[in-house]
C-alpha cells in the first residue's frame, strides 16, 4: 500500500509538475503577447504624438495666418474707407467746378446771335438772340417776337454746349 500511495503521489507530482510547466509556457506566451502588444501600442503613440505634434503646429501657423489676415482686412477696410472719402470729396469738387464752368458758359452766351435756330421738331426761328440760360432750357428774341425753348427741344450740340446732360 505504501508503494501504490507513493506512485499516486509521484503520478500527482508529475501531473502537478506538467501542469505548472503548462502555465509557465502559458504565462511566458502571454507575456510575449502583451509585450509584443505594449510595443505596438507604444509605437502608435509615437505615431500620434508626432501627427497630433503636426497638427498643433498646423493649427499655431494657421492662427497666426489668420491673426495677419485679420490686420490685413482691418487695414484695407480702413484704406477702402480713406479712398471712399477722397472720391466723395473730389465728386464734390468737380460738381462745383461743373457748376462754376456751366454759370460761365451760360453767363458768356447771353446776347449771343445768330441768323437762325431750328428745333429737333422741325420749328424755325430767324434773328435769334440768346437773352437768358436755366437749367430748364434757353430764352430768346427773335424776328417775331420771344421764346423760351426746353433744352429738350434743342440739338445735341446746344446740350453738349450748355452741360444739360446731367439732367
Amino acid at each position: 500500500m505504501f508503494l501504490s500511495l507513493f506512485a499516486d503521489k509521484q503520478i500527482s507530482f508529475s501531473k502537478s509538475k506538467n501542469n505548472v510547466h503548462d502555465q509557465i509556457i502559458a504565462g511566458a506566451r502571454l507575456r510575449n503577447t502583451l509585450r509584443d502588444e505594449l510595443e505596438r501600442k507604444e509605437k502608435l503613440l509615437v505615431v500620434s504624438s508626432d501627427k497630433n505634434g503636426f497638427i498643433e503646429a498646423k493649427l499655431r501657423s494657421q492662427l497666426a495666418q489668420n491673426a495677419a489676415n485679420s490686420r490685413y482686412i482691418a487695414e484695407t477696410k480702413n484704406l477702402n474707407k480713406g479712398l471712399a472719402d477722397q472720391i466723395s470729396s473730389l465728386g464734390m469738387e468737380f460738381d462745383q467746378y461743373r457748376n462754376r464752368y456751366r454759370d460761365h458758359i451760360w453767363k458768356s452766351a447771353i446776347g449771343e446771335k445768330f441768323e437762325s435756330l431750328t428745333l429737333r421738331n422741325g420749328r424755325k426761328y430767324e434773328h435769334v438772340v440768346i437773352t437768358r440760360i436755366t437749367s430748364e432750357g434757353i430764352s430768346i428774341l427773335h424776328s417775331h417776337g420771344s421764346a423760351r425753348i426746353p433744352y429738350t427741344n434743342l440739338e445735341n450740340s446746344w446740350k453738349d454746349r450748355f452741360q444739360w446732360h446731367g439732367h
